[in-house]
């Protein structure tokens, strides 16, 4: 095919407007009289209000940078920084193939093998007992791996992951962490079964469903994916971790709950010395980076009920000789250790033993501040009162959970998590292990 006919291919079949929603600073695009208005698609705009134009006839002008983009060919170059025409083309023809006849996708391109579409009736078991359903499992597990690719690709991200966060290269590939840059998850789709449907339903249409693909795109677009694994190492579910500062709202997105996807916790390992309850998955990294996880089951809760787990973890008694034992290492701040206390009191109840993990370095820091606020002579201002209110909580769950012999004592240097504590290098590493190996844990009668 010659340039001229691929133009008119990707003008005629690529909408402008789903082009700039993508690309668009917050992923928005807002109709108005002429066609729609977005903000800035080249990523050199500062302004906070919609400066781009995208008209009906599929021109498109940027009232903050001058730019005229002709068609959605120079839209796409812009936001993508590519200096020749052509090239643009190219790649929109691989990014966009689920919109182009078959011909047109994959001409010039060698398609990767198509993954065997899933039976329509057969369905997987969760941990947590939900059915889900084969195809759903399918498009994780192509989406899951398609991030994977891309995180491969993200330098930047990587570097983040390294650097920033202290997991090594095995645990990045223990947990299937991923990157959704926001685009090429179509073509993903495309290439591993595009003509396959179920019921009726394209593969898109799927993918739609379980929240994959939104109008405005890639539902995790730029967040680091994070899967939770069943015991085979396959994705039930997904979640996305911030990397930009307009996501700060929302940290974690997770995937739209739905008949066919819950959100579960994420398990690691086999109960032999007990199981480590933690909140995020970053604090479940820090373990599988100690290798906690060879002796110990990890689970991270992440928002799901205690309740949800409470089988397992009555399960998890009779594989360690009926010496149930439970230890909680949620963070170190006011939430965590009411929420640690809280737990500690629902498991009490069920017979099996558990301590909580609290920082003595915290406990000092915060009974030091509560004593210095108590000695103001003045009256205190309502910032005042609402700072003591919430020492005050954090002194009455160390105390329930000491009262209860349900606390264990450690030296984590004031650090918030297990994350921020596998920062610390091998000292870190040494506290952790010191608390466990402190671990004399009584059976409570409840």
């Amino acid at each position: 095919m010659d340039e001229p006919k691929l133009w008119d291919v990707l003008c005629d079949h690529i909408p402008i407007e789903e082009v700039a929603a993508r690309y668009a600073q917050d992923g928005h695009i807002k109709p108005n009289g002429q066609g729609w208005r977005c903000k800035c698609v080249c990523g050199r705009g500062t302004s906070r209000r919609p400066n781009v134009q995208i008209y009906k006839d599929g021109d498109a002008h940027c009232f903050t940078c001058g730019q005229h983009f002709g068609d959605v060919i120079a839209l796409y170059q812009a936001a993508n920084g590519i200096a020749g025409r052509w090239q643009a083309c190219q790649a929109m023809r691989d990014e966009y193939a689920a919109h182009l006849p078959v011909s047109q996708a994959e001409r010039g391109r060698k398609l990767a093998p198509a993954v065997r579409p899933p039976l329509q009736n057969r369905t997987s078991t969760s941990k947590a007992e939900h059915q889900i359903p084969r195809w759903a499992l399918w498009l994780l597990e192509i989406t899951v791996a398609h991030y994977q690719e891309q995180l491969a690709n993200a330098p930047e991200v990587q570097a983040y992951l390294r650097d920033e966060r202290g997991l090594s290269d095995e645990t990045i590939r223990r947990m299937r962490i991923g990157y959704c840059p926001g685009s090429n998850l179509r073509l993903a789709l495309h290439r591993q079964g595009g003509t396959y449907n179920w019921e009726g339903q394209s593969i898109f249409s799927r993918a739609e469903s379980l929240g994959l693909l939104t109008e405005h795109g890639e539902f995790m677009r730029q967040r680091i994916v994070i899967p939770t694994l069943d015991a085979e190492g396959a994705p039930v579910f997904l979640s996305g971790r911030a990397t930009q500062a307009w996501q700060k709202e929302i940290k974690y997105l997770n995937l739209p709950m739905s008949e066919a996807l819950v959100r579960q916790p994420m398990v690691w390992g086999k109960p032999q010395m007990g199981v480590i309850l933690v909140e995020g998955p970053m604090d479940a990294a820090a373990l599988l980076e100690w290798e906690v996880d060879d002796t110990w089951q990890v689970i991270c809760l992440f928002g799901v009920g205690l309740d949800t787990i409470l089988p397992q973890l009555l399960s998890a008694s009779s594989e360690t000789l009926h010496k149930p034992r439970v230890i909680l290492s949620l963070d170190q701040d006011t939430a965590g250790v009411q929420a640690a206390c809280s737990q500690a009191k629902v498991l009490d109840a069920q017979r099996i033993t558990c301590c909580a993990i609290v920082d003595r370095d915290q406990y000092v820091a915060v009974r030091t501040k509560a004593r210095r606020m108590r000695s103001l002579m003045h009256p205190l201002r309502k910032e005042d009162a609402a700072a003591m209110e919430d020492v005050d909580r954090y002194l009455l769950s160390v105390r329930d959970l000491v009262k209860r012999n349900q606390i264990l004592g450690s030296h984590f240097g004031g650090c918030k998590d297990l994350n921020e504590l596998l920062m610390r290098g091998q000292v870190g590493r040494a506290a952790f292990a010191a608390a466990l190996n402190g671990c004399r844990c009584k059976r409570t009668t409840g």
